[in-house]
């Protein structure tokens, strides 16, 4: 099996990538620069293992920007632009019709260009520019654009599609991993928060002046508390939150800190397991 470089962080990156190549309108040339530095980044990370037609296509964007340039500065001569233009061709098709050539079975390029669907126009210019001399800059100009139309319909089309599809499918398992939570966390919350109510209304009667009695109902209760969230990163989370906000506590808010001192208490017992609850409630202050 062999293996597939991804350079970018995200499905997202290819897409934005693929936009800005393809981007029309009057940020067009700067979109696709932008383009075509990314894409030397993902080669530089790649160690030049970037898929061919994503090279290909920043090579055949960057001829056509490189003529823009040269024509409306008359920085260089019509030998020169295409030049450029014949180099980012000549490793598109050929690099094109090489992807689907084995060791066992070789083939004509005009046989591998009709069964990818790549214009035979094309494979005829790059034997032109091979064995003949590169051809006008008219030739090559309409070449380019119909490389690039041909990379935009049969990679990128289906490379986008195929990334989008990836989207949706974690789209709709975070989707169904928040919806899980959540009510994950009603039933976690209908179960911590009776307990807590529970000790902070004792703790805040009368009974807790008592001394032995009233010391073993508030171990049990926070025992209860300590076993039920024990070992439960979902469960510490939910009572971290009510401990946090006193307003979870109702008319038991005057014996929040005696829950906390409680807890605390236990917190060795629970195996370090009340750590964040520890640190949430110190730094808040309560009424």
């Amino acid at each position: 099996m062999s293996l597939v470089v991804r350079p970018w962080a995200r499905s997202s990156d290819l897409l934005d990538v693929w936009s800005l190549f393809f981007s029309t309108g009057p940020d067009a040339e700067q979109s696709q620069r932008k383009a075509c530095d990314i894409v030397q980044i993902w080669q530089h990370r790649s160690t030049g293992k970037l898929p061919h037609q994503i090279l290909s296509t920043a090579a055949l964007v960057d001829a056509q920007l490189h003529d823009r340039f040269c024509i409306t500065t008359s920085f260089a001569s019509v030998r020169s632009i295409s030049a450029v233009h014949a180099m980012a061709l000549l490793s598109f098709i050929t690099g094109t019709t090489d992807i689907e050539q084995t060791k066992e079975h070789k083939v004509s390029m005009f046989d591998v260009a009709k069964t990818i669907g790549l214009p035979i126009k094309l494979v005829e210019i790059r034997h032109v520019i091979v064995h003949q001399g590169v051809p006008s800059l008219a030739v090559l100009r309409e070449a380019t654009n119909e490389a690039l139309q041909w990379l935009r319909d049969e990679y990128w089309a289906k490379l986008v599609a195929s990334e989008n599809r990836k989207l949706t499918s974690s789209w709709k398992a975070n989707q169904r991993e928040v919806h899980a939570y959540s009510n994950s966390f009603q039933d976690i919350f209908a179960g911590i928060y009776p307990l807590i109510e529970s000790y902070a209304k004792f703790a805040a009667s009368e009974k807790a002046t008592v001394s032995s009695d009233a010391d073993s109902e508030a171990k049990t209760l926070v025992g209860t508390l300590t076993e039920y969230c024990k070992n439960d990163g979902t469960r510490i989370r939910v009572l971290a939150s009510i401990l946090g906000q006193s307003d979870y506590l109702g008319s038991a808010q005057s014996a929040w800190k005696q829950v906390v001192q409680e807890l605390s208490l236990h917190n060795q017992e629970s195996n370090g397991a009340y750590d964040i609850i520890l640190e949430k409630t110190t730094t808040t202050n309560p009424p």
